[in-house]
């Protein structure tokens, strides 16, 4: 964890916002921000808004299931499929 000090300092440099999407609302019943971290090694990565911290956490934090949704969401993965009328 954080202290509150360096919680202050680390939302101060992200310019009060979402590390993530940049919105200034955390979305969380708390009012505060998410200290993401990495869950290998527990260094703090930065903080983020409810939605972004459970988007990372439901896609395992790993750079290539976030690759993989990353194409799926550019259409990368939807070639050839029916498409929504």
């Amino acid at each position: 964890g954080l202290t509150p000090a360096q919680y202050d300092e680390l939302l101060l440099a992200q310019g009060g916002a979402c590390a993530l999407c940049r919105s200034e609302d955390p979305k969380h019943w708390s009012g505060r921000f998410q200290v993401d971290h990495d869950h290998t090694t527990d260094a703090v990565r930065g903080l983020l808004c409810a939605p972004c911290n459970g988007g990372l956490g439901l896609l395992g934090d790993t750079p290539e299931r976030l690759q993989a949704a990353i194409n799926y969401v550019t259409g990368a993965a939807a070639a050839g499929f029916y498409r929504a009328s």
